[in-house]
């Protein structure tokens, strides 16, 4: 049995991704007078959030979600034959995977929900995350040791990439000549 497994990061094809269309603007509910801080912040307060209609992305999350799921319990019944999936009640923990799993696939979604909306910030903050869940995952079905097969270019929470070194998507920027 093979001891050390090199795996891939997650590929999320963006492309595919519908863009959110913003449909309004929420404002701040309370009162102007009932508001703490000083000049500058009320004002600031007082500025609109774009509301976006995120149907299309909710959708197309669904249906990335469901497809890296049956990728991830495939590949888990073939490393683990014997594995079943006992979800978490209040009174029993479950298994160690489905809470794994369950919080790999929600990062996916914030992913392409933010993505859809163009919030570039959350973008890296989310595929960031879902490279590290995505390790922790393999790490926790497989009984030898993981790593992705080119670790030190990708940014987990066990390889730390400075944001300027990086990419939007979590990899290290490759090398120009300036």
């Amino acid at each position: 049995m093979q001891n050390k497994l090199l795996i891939r990061p997650l590929y999320i094809n963006c492309k595919d991704i519908p863009a959110a269309t913003p449909n309004g603007v929420r404002f701040n509910p309370t009162p102007l007078h009932k508001r703490k801080g000083g000049v500058w912040a009320q004002i600031k307060q007082a500025r609109g959030k774009v509301t976006y209609d995120m149907k299309a992305a909710k959708q197309h999350a669904d249906k990335v979600i469901e497809q890296v799921e049956k990728r991830l319990m495939k590949w888990t019944m073939t490393v683990d034959p014997d594995y079943k999936v006992v979800p978490s009640t209040i009174a029993y923990r479950g298994d160690d995977l489905t809470p794994l799993r369950a919080s790999l696939l929600m990062e996916i979604s914030y992913f392409i929900q933010s993505y859809a909306k163009k919030d570039w910030y959350y973008v890296g903050v989310h595929s960031a995350l879902i490279n590290t869940k995505w390790l922790e995952y393999h790490r926790a079905a497989f009984v030898g040791a993981v790593e992705y097969r080119d670790a030190k270019n990708i940014h987990t929470s066990d390889n730390f990439i400075p944001v300027k070194e990086r990419t939007l998507f979590g990899r290290r920027k490759k090398p120009s000549a300036k």
